[in-house]
């Protein structure tokens, strides 16, 4: 092959992988630190499995059950069938507070997870996006 033709093969592969690393960029919304970090909140009092919500993972990107829209907000929190850890079942707790955080959040479906208490009066009257609530739990 002459010289010519490896230079043009070569640029050929670089503007191409320019082009692979932009589309990426674009089709990637990582969360906000403040959204990330109330959802390390909530993984904490519910107990979570690392495993479902990875603490180094972006959630927007690879947490089971979070949904985001393109600008990175959380929009869909789905922890239904969710499994906690020991730690978790011997424990658990509902922090609430840390949901007002995502400013976007339209859906929180936990049925077929146990929540811990009542059902706070925050989720009603704080997160004004809230659209669906999904509290269900299957008793055999």
């Amino acid at each position: 092959m002459t010289d010519q033709k490896k230079t043009i093969l070569q640029l050929f592969f670089f503007f191409l992988l320019l082009l692979l690393e932009s589309t990426l960029e674009q089709q990637t919304s990582s969360s906000s630190p403040v959204e990330k970090s109330a959802l390390l909140v909530l993984r904490s009092s519910l107990g979570l499995r690392g495993r479902d919500w990875p603490v180094k993972g972006d959630p927007c990107l690879n947490w089971n059950g979070v949904r985001c829209d393109q600008n990175g907000s959380v929009t869909h929190i789905n922890i239904s069938g969710f499994r906690r850890t020991r730690v978790g079942n011997q424990n658990p707790q509902f922090s609430v507070d840390s949901l007002v955080s995502l400013t976007r959040l339209a859906s929180f479906n936990a049925s077929r997870f146990s929540l811990p208490g009542p059902i706070p009066v925050l989720l009603g009257s704080s997160l004004l996006t809230l659209r669906v609530l999904d509290l269900n739990i299957v008793i055999w």
